[in-house]
């Protein structure tokens, strides 16, 4: 391939000297040739052209390096009961119900998925962390699921709300130690050209919120069909005393950013957090 992609600077390189060199001399340009070719395949190879040409990781590191919408500041909620109060099933409910109201048109509520294998990150350090924050059990849980139809997107936009109750109060310094671990991963891809999904965590600004809060946006690429596919997930999570909210937002969509569904995205983030934090406090 590199052989292939330099030929054409040697043959130019031939036939401009060839013009200007005529006899036994012109032959001596074609090993100069060969070698000038060879040079430059050798540089290629050993990926010292890699600032001018392109490496495997490449696309993982520029979408990286997009600047990430921060989130809309979220306002102060008072309330007249313990917002952190240990919730039973029934206060849960009651904190989620608002959530078909917020949720934009079309939309489908679905079951929540409950893989029966989970997912290995790698590196090894990313899938332990993972593993541990897996297995805390929260005394209450209740999750809620949709389906949003969404524009420039590969599928639809799935949201997901889960809101947990524990017996003792709540910090959010697992996720600290998710973001540090798997600030680079991957995943399997499978059906794609890539046999890996690779992605990036990385933790976004949360001004406004009156509880610790942690906002993590995570991109995934693959490569199908010689086309880059992009997996977009967002994740906001909020501790309030012994009770923890996160709310989950992705999308796929294929080289284009859907810019309207970034926004729609966005606006429902703030406005779930917001609505839930504020029934927690009734």
């Amino acid at each position: 391939m590199a052989l292939l992609v330099c030929a054409p600077v040697a043959l130019v390189v031939s036939a401009l000297t060839r013009r200007s060199h005529r006899g036994p001399r012109a032959f001596a340009w074609g090993p100069l040739a060969g070698l000038a070719t060879a040079g430059l395949a050798l540089l290629l190879v050993g990926g010292f052209l890699a600032p001018v040409t392109v490496r495997e990781d490449d696309t993982r590191f520029s979408l990286a390096a997009l600047a990430q919408q921060s989130p809309e500041p979220l306002p102060a909620v008072p309330g007249t009961a313990d917002p952190g109060r240990p919730l039973d099933s029934a206060t849960a409910t009651a904190a989620l119900s608002g959530l078909p109201a917020l949720m934009p048109r079309p939309f489908e509520a679905e079951e929540p998925s409950q893989p029966t294998t989970r997912v290995t990150f790698q590196p090894e350090s990313c899938d332990d962390v993972i593993a541990e924050g897996a297995a805390s059990a929260p005394a209450v849980r209740l999750e809620k699921a949709y389906s949003v139809t969404a524009q420039g997107t590969v599928g639809d936009m799935d949201v997901n709300v889960v809101l947990e109750s524990h017996t003792d109060p709540q910090d959010l310094s697992g996720i600290d130690r998710e973001v540090a671990a798997c600030s680079e991963y991957r995943l399997p891809a499978v059906g794609f050209d890539t046999p890996y999904w690779d992605g990036t965590m990385r933790l976004l600004p949360n001004t406004g919120q009156p509880h610790p809060s942690r906002v993590v946006s995570l991109t995934q690429t693959a490569v199908k069909s010689g086309r880059t596919a992009v997996f977009v997930f967002r994740q906001n999570t909020v501790a309030v005393g012994h009770n923890v909210l996160r709310i989950a937002i992705g999308y796929g969509y294929v080289e284009t950013p859907p810019t309207a569904t970034v926004r729609t995205a966005e606006a429902l983030m703030t406005s779930i957090t917001a609505d839930v934090v504020r029934r927690l406090g009734r």
